[in-house]
């Protein structure tokens, strides 16, 4: 994470991006599957998928701040 702050840029993280999904995507998409079927015990209104892991990128089009 210290470095991710120190190069807050794409072409590092692009230089980088199999770091990020072996590390935290991965893990993270792995959690999401397994806690799914035992939040759907607690109430079927939750949901658990993979689609709720948000996206690394900041959608800057629409900002008038374009920054990382």
């Amino acid at each position: 994470m210290a470095e991710l702050a120190e190069h807050n840029n794409r072409e590092w993280f692009s230089a980088n991006k199999t770091r990020y999904e072996d590390l935290v995507k991965d893990p993270a998409l792995r959690f999401i599957e397994t806690f799914a079927a035992e939040l759907k015990n607690i109430s079927p209104h939750f949901m658990a998928t993979p689609r709720s892991l948000f996206r690394i990128y900041r959608d800057a089009r629409f900002s008038r701040d374009k920054s990382p």
